[in-house]
């Protein structure tokens, strides 16, 4: 029989080794014994090294001090610091969205079901253990629940991570989810059913078109027709491949005489106009 998730806590290293004493003594009357390679410790304090006065055995062997342990699924930092927790919550959170899209057809997916999956399956990965921690939470702390949140949007899209993040949620109507993060663990309040609505604004999309109006959404399109090779924001110096303009803005597709000679106005395309666009410029390019 094993038992584990066993913690001690005291004040002082004094008091620590005496507990340490009757964990033996505890162990050797009811016959259990301790992994001591699994068995660490840590000391709570603001900064600085240990001190040399800083050690504990057990059963005559070192237990080995660590800067940072997850209990019960709970990164602890030396300092109290919750950095390091937040940090594991996106990368689980990013993973469960991988799991999802490998479990489920994004492409054959509508928003709505997206929504629900988020919240089943995505959303408690993404914040378990952070009531206990509210007191040291802030909204800029929450703001890897909108990050997590994204990279699902992207992977229903079909378009890469590094498209604008703020662009599709607002093609999408969704709140970011660290305002839902705000409304729970920092204010206390109910959150409210409209944060991913139901009405599916793109559910007539197949998955190419949808892809389109992903990549139109996140950045205006710009891998087409930047002529730097996979890059997918506008930076100082960016080229425009159809019309050889220099340090190019997000805005510049609305301005380029090539497009406007094609006789589309990409200034508030339709979703049918955005496909068009998509399919002049790969045109182009090819």
């Amino acid at each position: 029989m094993y038992a584990d998730d066993l913690a001690i806590i005291a004040h002082d290293v004094t008091t620590m080794q005496a507990a340490l004493y009757s964990l033996e003594t505890y162990c050797l009357i009811n016959s259990l014994q301790v992994n001591i390679q699994k068995t660490k410790a840590m000391k709570f304090r603001l900064g600085g090294r240990l001190s040399k006065r800083d050690i504990l055995t057990y059963k005559g062997q070192s237990v080995e001090f660590v800067p940072r342990f997850v209990y019960l699924g709970v990164t602890f930092q030396t300092a109290g610091g919750i950095k390091a927790h937040l940090n594991s919550l996106q990368s689980k959170g990013i993973a469960s969205c991988a799991k999802m899209a490998s479990r489920f057809p994004l492409s054959k997916m509508s928003l709505n079901t997206l929504g629900r999956l988020f919240h089943s399956m995505i959303w408690p990965s993404a914040t378990y253990g952070l009531k206990p921690l509210r007191s040291k939470l802030t909204p800029r702390s929450l703001e890897y629940l909108t990050i997590v949140q994204s990279r699902a949007l992207k992977m229903w899209f079909g378009i890469s991570k590094y498209h604008s993040s703020s662009s599709l949620l607002a093609a999408v109507d969704w709140t970011p989810m660290s305002r839902l993060g705000n409304e729970i663990f920092l204010e206390g309040v109910t959150p409210t059913d409209t944060y991913m609505p139901s009405g599916d604004i793109l559910t007539p999309l197949v998955a190419t078109r949808r892809k389109a109006v992903g990549k139109w959404y996140g950045n205006k399109l710009h891998e087409l027709w930047c002529s730097k090779p996979f890059c997918f924001k506008p930076q100082p110096n960016c080229t425009c491949r159809l019309c050889g303009t220099t340090n190019i803005s997000p805005q510049h597709l609305g301005k380029c005489a090539w497009f406007i000679g094609s006789g589309c106005d990409p200034s508030s395309p339709t979703v049918k106009e955005i496909y068009v666009i998509v399919s002049l410029l790969e045109h182009r390019n090819h």
